[in-house]
């Protein structure tokens, strides 16, 4: 277990979690995408994000969350959607990570705005500084990539966004919504 920062006591990790904004494709159904690539990079796959999201900020104290909630300091107008290209792309670390990037530069500015006043706000005990906002399809095999037709979406890849959520494994998976 790492040593927590400040602010942080060392059972806070059991509280902290991730504040996501929950997606939804303009123009397909996710789930349904989703199953299809599956089925046809099986053997590569370890997990499919079936739940669309864009994660802003992870290791945020649950209090903290609550707290600024109940204020309605969590801004909830943060251009509502969001445009990923339409290729599939990739990073590794204990795996690799089959992702949409977020290269839009206004949904980029909002997404790293958004994720800014999350940190004025909440303690958090990850702030990855080279932090690329994406939409993540699928965690791979080490080394494996999708195969060359499940790469490409064929059509415009905006996603409206449904809610932000905060999600913690300590509430049984459920996550809090607004």
């Amino acid at each position: 277990m790492q040593t927590p920062p400040n602010g942080f006591m060392k059972d806070d990790y059991l509280f902290s979690g991730w504040i996501m904004l929950r997606l939804r494709p303009k123009e397909y159904d996710w789930r349904d995408w989703l199953v299809n690539i599956c089925q046809e990079n099986k053997d590569n796959i370890i997990n499919a994000e079936f739940d669309c999201h864009v994660t802003l900020a992870g290791g945020i104290h649950r209090d903290d969350v609550i707290r600024y909630y109940k204020n309605d300091a969590f801004p909830l107008d943060i251009g509502g959607f969001v445009v990923a290209e339409n290729h599939v792309s990739y990073f590794d670390n204990e795996s690799s990570v089959a992702k949409f990037a977020i290269k839009d530069s206004v949904s980029v500015a909002n997404l790293w705005e958004f994720r800014n006043q999350i940190f004025a706000q909440c303690r958090c005990l990850e702030h990855y500084p080279n932090f690329q906002p994406h939409i993540t399809v699928a965690y791979l095999k080490k080394g494996k990539r999708l195969k060359e037709t499940s790469n490409v979406v064929p059509f415009a890849h905006e996603f409206f966004i449904d809610n932000i959520s905060f999600s913690i494994t300590q509430n049984n998976g459920e996550p809090l919504e607004w």
